[in-house]
């Protein structure tokens, strides 16, 4: 009796060991062994990127007489977005915009106004991270990636000519004291801070088109 019970732990403990080991060859959530999981990143990568290219074609046959962008995962999901940094002959400013690829299609997830801009990624809290000079206003505009976007949530804003700075937040609606704006953003600025500065971008001088 004594050995038929220590051979059924033996073989419980074994089951165990060896659903243990499964596991660990899933990816948790959605049933994939890593291998296939990999495979399945890849070709979905693989096919953003083409997508992307077809968008940087249509954004130059708008009329963009610059644009440079990047193609980098920043929201976490191993599928790399494309950022694109364009401005319009004759325009008074440029235009930032990010854009994702889901279920087949290119789809914007932010659209921000772009002057001298320097771009940062918090990927811990997916917050990106941008500094705009325009008109004699500069500040960081802080968005955090939920719900398939881009949404604003804080803003500090300088305004050169008067010297007078602001605070705001859920975009420029509501302004909140400096304190407040403090304590938003320090929730938003865990983690590393990586920068996706334009020097590591690639250009489409569009100007002779």
């Amino acid at each position: 009796m004594r050995k038929h019970l220590i051979l059924n732990k033996t073989i419980t403990l074994l089951l165990m060991i060896m659903f243990s080991l499964a596991l660990t060859q899933m990816i948790p959530g959605n049933g994939l062994t890593i291998e296939s999981y990999a495979a399945s990143v890849k070709k979905t990568t693989k096919k953003a990127k083409k997508a992307y290219q077809r968008k940087l074609d249509d954004i130059s046959k708008e009329g963009a007489s610059s644009t440079s962008y990047r193609i980098v995962n920043i929201v976490g999901n191993n599928v790399p977005e494309l950022l694109v940094d364009y401005s319009e002959e004759g325009a008074r400013h440029g235009t930032f915009t990010v854009y994702a690829y889901k279920n087949g299609k290119v789809k914007q997830i932010l659209c921000d106004s772009d002057d001298n801009m320097e771009v940062y990624i918090y990927k811990k809290t997916s917050t990106l991270v941008l500094y705009n000079a325009y008109h004699g206003y500069v500040g960081y505009s802080y968005y955090k990636y939920s719900g398939g976007k881009f949404r604003l949530k804080a803003i500090d804003c300088y305004n050169d000519a008067a010297e007078t700075p602001h605070w705001y937040e859920n975009g420029n609606k509501d302004q909140i004291s400096k304190a407040k704006y403090k304590k938003i953003t320090k929730k938003l600025k865990k983690g590393k801070k990586k920068d996706l500065g334009h020097e590591n971008w690639a250009v489409i001088d569009t100007y002779d088109n």
